[in-house]
């Protein structure tokens, strides 16, 4: 079949089932094939110039259409595996959004439907853990440079050690914190009261009595 397609009348026919193909089966353009075309979707695709020389021959490293063919399961692993990667060098952030209605009317909600997302996504449970838990997590030196200011004087000399941070959160008689070997650890209310705090500080105002 691949074949019979490489003998079509259409440039483009032709093209994709003569190119080669990546591990997550994706097709490859090469430059020769980009001349005038350059779009960019076909910049993006593009086997560079840099990437070509760490092989003997361009299509070393890849699939070709007719030979060393995937299967669907070795596809599904190979994207798996690029995007794990992906993910683990970045910095994953996910959102999750709740419909208010099935009928996209504005202004309406839905409480039972609300109820039943809030319960499948599991935000109840996810809320438990980082009550019971220290979500926030900050290393010595971090934790003094954001609030020594609360605690000790500007002119004086605070060392980035464990033992001025604990001075410091005794200081602002804080609970439910602990100290690691390397971070402080707090609790959700703890951040919450020293941003409050750090605000009402630069307003001139004195929180405590």
């Amino acid at each position: 079949m691949i074949q019979v397609m490489r003998l079509s009348e259409n440039p483009a026919v032709v093209q994709l089932f003569s190119n080669l193909m990546t591990k997550t089966g994706n097709l490859t353009i090469s430059e020769e094939d980009m001349q005038g075309k350059q779009t960019k979707w076909t910049s993006a695709l593009a086997v560079k110039p840099q990437q070509a020389k760490k092989f003997n021959t361009k299509s070393r490293g890849k699939y070709s259409q007719s030979r060393q063919m995937q299967t669907i399961a070795a596809t599904m692993r190979n994207s798996l595996l690029e995007l794990l990667q992906k993910v683990s060098e970045g910095s994953a952030h996910f959102v999750r959004c709740l419909r208010s209605n099935l009928k996209s009317t504005p202004f309406s909600f839905d409480r039972d439907l609300i109820r039943y997302q809030i319960r499948a996504l599991g935000i109840v449970e996810t809320i438990r853990a980082r009550q019971l838990g220290y979500p926030r997590r900050l290393k010595f030196a971090e934790f003094l440079r954001r609030y020594k200011f609360l605690a000790f004087d500007f002119d004086e000399n605070v060392d980035e050690t464990r033992d001025n941070c604990r001075l410091l959160l005794i200081r602002l008689k804080l609970e439910g914190w602990t100290l690691g070997k390397s971070r402080v650890l707090l609790k959700h209310y703890n951040e919450e009261f020293l941003s409050r705090y750090v605000i009402l500080t630069q307003k001139g105002t004195t929180y405590f009595n």
